[in-house]
C-alpha cells in the first residue's frame, strides 16, 4: 500500500481546489522529488475542532441521548447547531472531552461527502446527511431493514476517516475562537498525533488578525499579544517538540522566499516584493498571496501562499525521518 499522509483540517486545509490547498501541493512537491506518497486532503470548510477531533478519532465520539430509527427509515435529527462565540452547542454528537462549563464538547460535522461516511455504531452502519441551512445533522440507517432501531445514549459514534494513515498533519482550532483553551487544543492535538503509531505533525496558526487564537484564550498568560504569542508557542514546543510547525513563527522568516524559489511571483517589480515582505514581517498576509488576490489578512490563500506552507511541512516530513527509504526506485 502506497505510504499516506493525512491532511485533517478545516477550510484552509481544504483549500481552493487540488492545487491551490496546501495538501495538494505537498503531494505534487513530494512526487516531483521522487517520493513514492499519496496526500490526502481531509479538510472541511468551517468545521471547529471538535468535529476534526471527531473525525479522525483521536477523542471518542458518543451519542448524548438515546435516539430511535425508524421503521421507515427516515432520517432522525442530531441536534441543531447553534455557534455562539467559537462555541458549538445543542447538537447530540458529543466528544469526551468537557468544554469551559464542564459540558462535554458538542460536534458538528459541516461535510459528509468526504471521509465521513458511513457511520459505524454499535457495529451496525448509517449514513450521516446535513441540512446545511438549519444545521443540522441527520442519521439513517445505511441498508433498512424495515425495523425500528433504537440506539442507546453514550453509544460511540466512528466515522469513516481512513485511520491507515502513515503520517497524520493536523490543523485546528481556527473557527474555535476564544471558546477554545490551550490546554484543550494541546490535550486533542496530541490525542490525534498519537494515531497511526504516533507519526505527526501539528501546525500552528500563521495569522492572528481574523482569527485571533492565542490572544483569547483564557489560559494563556501574557499581557501583550507578543508575551501571549511566547506562552502558547512554549506549551507548543513542550509538548509536541519538532513535530510542532508554527507558521506565525515560520511564514514571516521564510515564506516570501519559498514562494519566489517556487518560480511564483514573477511578474511582480522589487519595490512590490519588498512591500510584501515587509507586511509578512509584521505578520500580515498581503493580498498577493490571498485567495481573492485583493484583500490583506485574509486567511484563506492561493496556490501561492500554500506553496510555502507545503514546503515548509516537506522540509519538516524529511527532518523527522518520515521520508526515509520513500524515494522511486
Amino acid at each position: 500500500m502506497k505510504f499516506t499522509i493525512l491532511c485533517s483540517g478545516d477550510s484552509v486545509t481544504a483549500g481552493n481546489g487540488t492545487e491551490s490547498s496546501y495538501p495538494g501541493r505537498l503531494g505534487a512537491i513530494l512526487n516531483s522529488r521522487g517520493y513514492d506518497v499519496n496526500v490526502i486532503n481531509c479538510g472541511h470548510g468551517g468545521e471547529c475542532l471538535s468535529a476534526i477531533v471527531a473525525r479522525m478519532g483521536g477523542v471518542a465520539c458518543y451519542l448524548g441521548k438515546d435516539l430511535v430509527i425508524p421503521a421507515d427509515n427516515s432520517p432522525v435529527s442530531l441536534g441543531q447547531r447553534s455557534f455562539i462565540g467559537g462555541r458549538v452547542l445543542g447538537t447530540d454528537l458529543r466528544l469526551c472531552y468537557p468544554d469551559v462549563d464542564g459540558e462535554d464538547l458538542c460536534v458538528y460535522f459541516t461535510d459528509t461527502n468526504r471521509d465521513t461516511n458511513p457511520i459505524t455504531i454499535g457495529g451496525k452502519e448509517y449514513i450521516l446527511t446535513i441540512d446545511q441551512e438549519q444545521k443540522i445533522n441527520y442519521l439513517q440507517k445505511k441498508d433498512p431493514d424495515g425495523k425500528e432501531t433504537v440506539i442507546r445514549k453514550g453509544s460511540l459514534v466512528f466515522t469513516a476517516h481512513r485511520r491507515c494513515a502513515d503520517v497524520n498533519i493536523i490543523f485546528a482550532g481556527l473557527n474555535d475562537g476564544g471558546a477554545l483553551t490551550l490546554q484543550r487544543w494541546l490535550d486533542t492535538m496530541e490525542a490525534c498525533g498519537k494515531l497511526n503509531g504516533g507519526k505527526y505533525i501539528i501546525i500552528g496558526a500563521y495569522i492572528a488578525n481574523n482569527h485571533p487564537l492565542w490572544n483569547v484564550w483564557p489560559d494563556v498568560k501574557g499581557e501583550t499579544p507578543e508575551e501571549k504569542y511566547a506562552y502558547y508557542r512554549r506549551a507548543a514546543l513542550e509538548r509536541f517538540g519538532i513535530h510542532f510547525l508554527d507558521l506565525y513563527e515560520e511564514l514571516p522568516l521564510r515564506g516570501m522566499d519559498l514562494i519566489l524559489e517556487g518560480g511564483y511571483l514573477a511578474d511582480k517589480t522589487e519595490e512590490e516584493i519588498a512591500v510584501m515582505r515587509e507586511k509578512m514581517a509584521n505578520h500580515i498576509i498581503p493580498a498577493e498571496i490571498t485567495y481573492n488576490y485583493l484583500s490583506d489578512k485574509e486567511v484563506h490563500l492561493s496556490v501561492e501562499g500554500y506553496h510555502a506552507i507545503a514546503m515548509l511541512l516537506a522540509e519538516r516530513l524529511r527532518l523527522l525521518g518520515y521520508l526515509d527509504g520513500l524515494e522511486r526506485n
